[in-house]
């Protein structure tokens, strides 16, 4: 193997020069070679120096799924400057926090998101310059602003500014549940060396076309789509949104060969009304996890496509990876380590545990400058993660005999019901199964101080269906251990997520035992022996 490119700059630069006119980026009904990328790339660096942003310094971007996004991005790595990516939902204090505790100077932002900064400007100190993609008038904020499109008027050649392989590449701001927002410092170099280990495992090939709907905000897309296809010369198809009946068509539309997904997205896609061209898709692969056991064979039957899955983390990238291409495949497991990572099951006191044991999912990397550097501005949390020097994940899991890993729950989602320890995730995947049911959500309410979880059920039923709280009771019974019966039962219209799909629980938890939950205990229904 020769020498490997580990800044990401010199990464873009180094692939246009050897691809020059192949797509690398499709968009809508764009082409964009890899050539115009790395070009744009250089003039958006360009006019951000001539801006004033230097080496080392914090620039957010709040904008939709685009091109700009890339060139926003390319740009201030090229230039050793820090990107910080904005949910693209954030408002208020969400948002606040985020550019304020970053300590950005400026923000590239979209101007459907302008009234939300007008909102909290007063409240941004630090924050002096805003650059507005899609700029349709004068920016009602009491900045000055510089239209995004200006920065693509400055030279094409590339920046002059030494960056290396440990310089700070991206602050990503994990979502805060267990206490405030931490931002995960990532390096160029771990952020190559992901992409460059993801595109060996997946087997990828410059024939191949990544296809995300993912926001760019978020790792998966940065890291697992556009960064690992430019490291294997290969093309990135990119989704404004995630949308199940428009799925199929886009990854038709751009003849891709790979997808990125989250579990959660699988249960929409197969809910979908089956189509007779269902199997008539190009994509051989989606890499996503959870992967459910119940629906694997049918799913991998109906759209002819194989699956990896992994385990990963903001702090870390991809620790493990299960490639489902066996005759008998290890059902929901995430794996094994991939290269370059340890794992190990522990208990509380940090001392491994027997194989299927539950425990505390920890790991740490076997070569240099393959996690994260820490969290930015939060010393203490960054030594407590990496404790015992395994960097601990809050995730509860076990190892079979094989030494093969299991996603048993969050830490913080994990119940304590009758004396017995339940995962939510397992009695969420087992109701998702009920075949009125479009998805759940279980979480854990103490009605006590010191008491145990009392455990509450939100459902989401499929469009049209209909069912009753004791129906569903009923075919807990039928389905679930005594124990791990919900006592509360809410029907919901949707469940609060993110914008990569993750159940907002916290707002779950918030919403406390309202007049319209069903309680078992005082309709008097009973729990049979």
């Amino acid at each position: 193997m020769g020498k490997i490119t580990l800044v990401i700059g010199d990464l873009l630069e180094e692939k246009a020069g050897k691809n020059k006119k192949r797509t690398f980026l499709y968009f809508k009904d764009e082409q964009i070679t890899y050539e115009e990328v790395n070009k744009k790339s250089n003039r958006a660096a360009n006019g951000l120096l001539r801006l004033g942003i230097k080496k080392g310094d914090h620039v957010c971007i709040m904008v939709p799924n685009s091109p700009e996004f890339l060139y926003s991005w390319f740009g201030l790595a090229k230039i050793g400057a820090v990107t910080v990516p904005v949910n693209s939902l954030y408002k208020g204090e969400f948002l606040r926090y985020t550019i304020d505790h970053s300590d950005s100077k400026l923000i590239v932002m979209h101007s459907q998101f302008l009234e939300r900064l007008k909102l909290v400007e007063d409240k941004l100190p630090k924050l002096e310059k805003v650059i507005v993609v899609d700029m349709k008038g004068p920016a009602q904020v009491n900045f000055p602003t510089v239209p995004f499109k200006e920065l693509l008027e400055f030279p094409d050649e590339t920046p002059k500014v030494q960056v290396g392989q440990y310089d700070v590449d991206m602050i990503v701001y994990t979502s805060g549940t267990t206490g405030a927002p931490k931002g995960v410092m990532r390096s160029h170099g771990y952020g190559c060396r992901c992409a460059i280990d993801h595109a060996e495992i997946r087997g990828l090939t410059p024939d191949d076309i990544m296809y995300t709907c993912l926001p760019l905000f978020h790792q998966n897309a940065q890291l697992l789509t556009a960064l690992t296809a430019l490291s294997a010369d290969a093309a990135m198809a990119l989704g404004e949104s995630f949308s199940a009946s428009r799925f199929w068509d886009e990854v038709r539309r751009y003849k891709a060969t790979q997808v990125n997904l989250l579990g959660a997205m699988l249960h929409y896609l197969y809910s979908q009304p089956a189509k007779d061209n269902d199997a008539d898709q190009p994509a051989r692969m989606i890499c996503t996890a959870p992967i459910p056991r119940h629906m694997y064979y049918d799913f991998k039957r109906r759209f002819t496509v194989n699956f990896i899955e992994g385990f990963g983390l903001t702090e870390s990238g991809l620790v493990t990876y299960n490639l489902y291409n066996e005759p008998n495949p290890k059902l929901a497991s995430f794996g094994k380590p991939a290269p370059g990572y340890e794992i190990k099951i522990v208990d509380d006191e940090d001392n491994e545990v027997a194989p299927l044991t539950v425990g505390e999912i920890v790991t740490r990397p076997t070569r240099p400058n393959f996690m994260m550097l820490g969290y930015y501005k939060m010393p203490e949390e960054t030594l407590k993660a990496f404790r015992n020097l395994w960097f601990h994940t809050g995730d509860y899991g076990m190892m079979d005999h094989d030494g093969y890993g299991y996603f048993v729950d969050r830490k913080k989602d994990y119940l304590r019901v009758g004396g017995e320890n339940i995962s939510s995730m397992q009695v969420e995947a087992t109701v998702n199964t009920h075949p009125k049911v479009a998805e759940s959500a279980a979480l854990g309410i103490t009605l006590e101080e010191g008491a145990e979880d009392n455990m509450v059920l939100y459902v989401v039923l499929k469009a049209g269906e209909k069912l009753t709280a004791e129906e569903l009771m009923d075919w807990c019974q039928e389905n679930l251990p005594r124990f791990a019966v919900p006592r509360f039962v809410g029907f919901l219209d949707h469940l609060p997520k993110t914008p990569t799909e993750r159940v907002e629980k916290y707002k779950l938890k918030e919403r406390g035992i309202g007049p319209n939950t069903w309680d078992r205990v005082k309709a008097g229904y009973q729990i049979r022996r």
